[in-house]
């Protein structure tokens, strides 16, 4: 008979083969763990892993103990720590517990790869965001102020406007309400990365499209509105080596090997995700109508 959704079945100890160890029914739930540093990794796998229960350890040892604790289902790591995956895999060997490293850029690569105006490392004083705003945009009369931590938001507000007498602060605090606040025509953007709804990207691919959109419907009229500069508060500052992007990577391994079965399930959840890269027969034959442009 079909079981009720999410109902888990366990074997008992009499049931399980030989070397295999049983574990006491676990939470509902995916549980992950990852190593506490640096602390922009967990701060991303929560925002984008909304279901997921994520658990930090301060170093492998402490990763694997932790994952047996808890019945973790995967440990993820950066592709950067391949001494503690390789640590974490042999400890759990007998767990048979994934281990995954990736290279998932973050909010220091974005920045700079994507090509913000300049940069406020978390945490800065007062005169630092002043001096900021004063040297990337001098005559800006409106700021919108973007960040899902309405302490950050206030300090901000309370010190620009503490400063900067005159000047009209806008907040917003996820990406879906800044990109609406960018009909108010802000002179200057202060954005954080890591927004919900909407990230920090998002937010500034939304400036440019807008800022190219003017500049095309402006073509032959005297004035023009300029760049919108955007600053990026983050937790690290720009670094001047691009190349730390890298190569996207995923890598999945374990104490012991995998099945073919396993690997060939592993592809096949893989190529689902994968967008495709070319048209079908049919879209081929039969191609969307062109609409001529009115007028």
């Amino acid at each position: 008979l079909p079981l009720p959704s999410k109902q888990v079945v366990r074997a008992q100890p009499s049931q399980l083969p030989s070397g295999w160890h049983y574990l006491a029914p676990a939470p509902e739930g995916q549980r992950l763990v990852t190593l506490a540093q640096p602390a922009e990794f967990p701060r991303m796998l929560r925002r984008y892993l909304t279901d997921v229960d994520i658990r930090e350890a301060e170093d492998a040892q402490k990763a694997a103990q932790l994952a047996r604790t808890i019945q973790a289902d995967a440990v993820i790591l950066l592709d950067e720590q391949e001494a503690e995956a390789a640590e974490i895999a042999r400890a759990t060997a007998d767990l048979l517990l994934p281990v995954i490293t990736c290279s998932l850029p973050l909010e220091r690569h974005l920045a700079l790869a994507e090509g913000f105006t300049h940069c406020l490392m978390k945490p800065f004083t007062a005169e630092q965001l002043v001096a900021t705003v004063k040297q990337v945009a001098p005559e800006a009369r409106r700021i919108l102020v973007v960040d899902d931590d309405p302490g950050v938001v206030r300090l901000i507000e309370r010190s620009l406007t503490a400063h900067l007498p005159g000047l009209e602060v806008l907040t917003a605090y996820d990406g879906v309400e800044a990109i609406a606040s960018l009909e108010r025509q802000p002179d200057i953007l202060l954005l954080d990365l890591l927004l919900p709804r909407a990230n920090g990207l998002e937010v500034l691919r939304a400036v440019q499209n807008r800022q190219r959109q003017a500049a095309d419907s402006q073509q032959g009229q005297g004035s023009k509105r300029g760049t919108i500069p955007v600053v990026a508060i983050t937790a690290y500052g720009f670094e001047q080596d691009i190349a730390a992007l890298g190569q996207g990577k995923v890598s999945l391994r374990r104490g012991r090997y995998y099945s073919a079965t396993e690997v060939t399930q592993c592809l096949q959840a893989l190529m689902r995700l994968l967008p495709a890269r070319h048209f079908s027969a049919d879209a081929e034959a039969s191609p969307a109508p062109v609409q001529a442009p009115a007028g």
